[in-house]
């Protein structure tokens, strides 16, 4: 018989809802504590401003990434199919244009796994790409930073990727998701559910500045409708800027120890994508921290793969003989 324990999730970020479900459909008692709620508006709340469709980011030779990717496509794909209402998801034909011709564009690991892959005709991409891909994909209606500062942890490694984001609502209504990659930029379209379409963005490393850019608006929209020309006469409704949780080395999923944790109340409170578990205020022994944080730019599209990997090796730690 499995053995259920209770957990603390800190953080309730893409990340760290979703490792919170998987753990109680495990059977585990959850309590998730953090700074912002869903409903909340924050800078540092990156995931409500997420684009949020599944684009993989893991490169050719990364089996593990790939994996959390390829785990979190299916899921995707399965919710859209069959509940489609209760979860926001929406399937819809992904378009993703790159500038540079590598082997992550030109032969891309996700290839065969993805649906109804095929590569864009050269005639038919934008001025500047060498290479295009055409597939079906999800897309979801839809505080990482705390890392950096929370008790223990404490990992300089951490650092704000600033977006910039807009929220339209065209006149013609937009049946796909369209990404294009280039030399120090990323421009998207990603249409929801409720008609209205996220367009973007930036990826500005260190960048603290909460305010939104008017420049940085203008760009977006002039470089958005070359991708989509449906887009001309779409009415603005709402700029966000938001951080994403990055990390130099890439994310961080391993267990740690503490001995004679003196006040975990404090670390709860200042966390993030990390999780507290097996936590005893009586004794104030050991306690194991499973540490996931620092997804950057791929939250949304590794979330159910990167949660059951958490999951797992929390489970692992807490039948250790180390506790």
């Amino acid at each position: 018989m499995k053995t259920s324990h209770d957990v603390v999730v800190l953080g309730a970020g893409v990340a760290g809802l979703t490792t919170a479900l998987v753990l109680k459909q495990r059977g585990h008692g959850v309590t998730i504590v953090a700074q912002s709620m869903p409903g909340d508006e924050s800078t540092d709340y990156a995931s409500p401003r997420a684009g949020a469709h599944w684009r993989t980011m893991a490169p050719n030779d990364n089996r593990l990434l790939q994996d959390f990717d390829k785990c979190s496509y299916e899921k995707f794909l399965e919710f859209g199919r069959t509940m489609p209402t209760d979860t926001g998801v929406v399937i819809v034909p992904g378009i993703d244009y790159y500038d540079n011709a590598i082997p992550e564009t030109e032969d891309p690991w996700f290839k065969e796994m993805v649906k109804n892959f095929a590569f864009i005709p050269t005639n038919k991409l934008p001025k500047g790409a060498k290479v295009g891909h055409s597939y079906t994909t999800g897309m979801v209606n839809c505080t990482g930073l705390g890392a950096r500062q929370l008790g223990g942890v404490q990992d300089a490694a951490m650092f704000p990727t600033r977006g910039q984001t807009l929220i339209v609502q065209p006149t013609t209504p937009i049946r796909k998701t369209i990404t294009h990659i280039g030399n120090g930029f990323i421009h998207y379209v990603i249409p929801r559910s409720d008609g209205t379409v996220v367009l973007g963005g930036t990826s500005q490393p260190n960048n603290f500045d909460p305010n939104p850019q008017q420049e940085t608006t203008q760009k977006i929209l002039q470089e958005t409708v070359l991708l989509c020309p449906e887009l001309k006469s779409c009415s603005v409704l709402k700029i966000s800027v938001g951080f994403r949780p990055s990390r130099q080395g890439g994310v961080r999923i391993e267990n740690q120890y503490y001995g004679k944790f003196k006040d975990p109340c404090i670390a709860i409170i200042h966390a993030s994508y990390t999780m507290i578990s097996k936590i005893d205020t009586a004794k104030q022994t050991k306690i194991l921290v499973t540490h996931a944080y620092g997804h950057g730019g791929f939250g949304f599209q590794s979330s159910w793969g990167a949660s059951a990997y958490t999951a797992d090796l929390l489970e692992r730690g807490l039948h250790s003989s180390k506790l």
